[in-house]
């Protein structure tokens, strides 16, 4: 019952609210690392030149907005998966291309599992 008592006041929290008692929690490091990460972007037009240069077509300015917007995304875990992959091994400071190429194949790794299981039954 206590549980409920202490979620309510959280599920009738805005957004907006809910982001300040995050952001007021968050260490100096994490909050570095939240401002940047929030600042950051894939502009339209590197998104379209790269695109462009890998298949050849030409996309739209809202494909390429949403693919800037996947990539982030991606960078983003590629990044955290790096920082949670140097911290179980025991080390600090800045990441190094060992810590990003772990990244990368535990992603690739995790993201096939997810795309077997899709045709697992098949």
């Amino acid at each position: 019952m206590d549980e409920m008592h202490t979620t309510a006041p959280m599920a009738s929290m805005t957004w907006n609210d809910k982001m300040m008692i995050l952001l007021e929690n968050f260490n100096h490091e994490q909050f570095s690392r939240y401002e940047m990460c929030r600042r950051s972007k894939f502009s339209k037009s590197v998104m379209k030149k790269f695109i462009r240069s890998i298949t050849d077509v030409m996309i739209n300015d809202k494909t390429a907005i949403a693919l800037a917007g996947i990539a982030k995304v991606y960078v983003g875990e590629l990044i955290e998966t790096a920082l949670d992959y140097q911290q179980k091994i025991g080390e600090n400071g800045p990441l190094t291309p060992k810590h990003l190429r772990e990244s990368f194949r535990q992603l690739n790794r995790n993201n096939q599992r997810r795309v077997s299981c899709f045709f697992h039954h098949v």
